[in-house]
């Protein structure tokens, strides 16, 4: 379960949380993980919840807005999403209509905590626009086979931080494939 934004309860308590990070502390921007628990509202909302959801959104690229204004630099704000936008629609997320109406920076795009190997950001492009940058990530797995440390009796899946060749290969992957940028993650 998550909470669901389409109620106004939801989306005051979490913009009265994320005003208190944008004003109060010093970083360069805000990037919402829409990715981890994709839950936003029912699945499958109606139009109503989703621009609510929307406008919501609106909401926080205004107050960062404001803050790089006050600042005098640059706060970029944007999200974690799954590649399959149309599936972040089906959760009240329309990633294309946010990026269409400027509200997007960036969009990170990837599969948890394992690592995609032919990230479609052609694709994303072509439905989010020049002026969303696309980030690649460098997750946690190459993929979820299983493995066997004989040796050590250990078995669970290979982690990618612990292969230079893997982590390299991904990166390099994903800006032949059209990233503007790489995310490390987990």
């Amino acid at each position: 379960g998550g909470l669901d934004y389409g109620k106004r309860v939801v989306r005051d308590y979490m913009f009265e949380l994320i005003r208190a990070v944008v004003e109060d502390y010093d970083f360069e921007g805000l990037e919402l993980d829409w990715l981890r628990t994709p839950q936003c509202c029912e699945p499958n909302p109606p139009p109503a919840v989703v621009e609510m959801i929307f406008a919501w959104h609106a909401e926080l690229k205004s107050l960062t807005r404001a803050r790089a204004q006050r600042s005098g630099w640059p706060y970029a704000f944007g999200l974690r999403s799954l590649p399959c936008l149309g599936q972040m629609r089906s959760v009240g997320i329309d990633v294309p209509a946010m990026a269409r109406a400027g509200l997007l920076d960036f969009v990170v795009a990837s599969n948890v905590h394992q690592a995609t190997w032919d990230e479609p950001f052609d694709r994303l492009r072509h439905e989010l626009g020049p002026e969303v940058r696309l980030f690649g990530v460098i997750n946690t797995e190459p993929n979820w086979l299983p493995c066997h440390d004989p040796a050590g009796g250990v078995s669970g899946t290979r982690r990618m931080y612990t292969t230079p060749e893997l982590v390299r290969g991904n990166a390099a992957g994903k800006w032949t494939l059209g990233a503007d940028g790489i995310e490390s993650f987990n």
